[in-house]
């Protein structure tokens, strides 16, 4: 997680350094309030969890799932960086595939399985403008995240329920780098890769069965923003 936080970073000094010498330019006036919407592909990397039914510690392997993200923002003046702040929903899933047990051992998941987050965040993004009308994006937020879990198991052929659908709500963070192509005054597409991540979520499941984990997640989406 620091090498990726590194990398952002860097991504975005390097924006500012490139923008003391780029003089390019969207051809339309960008500045002003818009709406932003995306879809796309999100990896969920293998969680690692401390479930309290197994007394050891479990790796929760998932499948690619969808995300999708709406916004509602307003892009500062052109100028060197062209800033935008924004207020972002995103919604994440991914179906769990199995449980990999630390003593070896694992659980197949059962179809209805899943790992799912709904968040909120303030975002603070700059493009730079390499050519006109396209430019280069690179940003993050903070915010909060409702983390929901849904964990079933085959044992012995019997499905076995051991967290129903419940959830828990922790801080969460991202970073983003992408493109964004002006289509006309009031429309850009963009392509984006997204670091998505979250404190400690402890959800508890029947029984008194714990789950403890910290949600992280890897997405490449695309989407649409009309400027009024």
């Amino acid at each position: 997680m620091a090498r990726i936080c590194s990398a952002l970073a860097t991504g975005g000094l390097v924006l500012l350094c490139a923008a003391q010498a780029a003089h390019a330019q969207s051809p339309f006036p960008l500045h002003g309030l818009y709406v932003e919407g995306t879809a796309g592909i999100n990896f969920l990397g293998d969680v690692d969890a401390d479930i309290d039914n197994f007394a050891q510690n479990g790796n929760l392997d998932h499948k690619l799932g969808p995300v999708l993200t709406g916004a509602v923002g307003y892009s500062l003046p052109q100028g060197p960086l062209n800033l935008r702040l924004e207020g972002e929903v995103a919604l994440r899933g991914n179906e769990l595939d199995e449980v990999n047990l630390a003593d070896g051992t694992s659980r197949n998941a059962d179809d209805d399985s899943y790992t799912a987050s709904r968040s909120g965040m303030v975002n603070v993004f700059a493009d730079l403008y390499v050519a006109p009308g396209i430019a280069l994006s690179a940003g993050g937020g903070l915010g909060f995240a409702n983390v929901v879990q849904n964990l079933e198991v085959r044992n012995n052929g019997f499905k076995v329920t051991l967290i129903d659908d419940e959830t828990d709500t922790v801080l969460a963070y991202q970073g983003r780098v992408g493109g964004r192509y002006d289509l006309s005054p009031h429309s850009t597409i963009t392509l984006a890769y997204t670091y998505f991540a979250t404190g400690d979520a402890e959800i508890d499941g029947d029984g008194g069965i714990e789950s403890r984990f910290s949600y992280e997640s890897h997405a490449i989406h695309g989407g649409y923003a009309y400027r009024f």
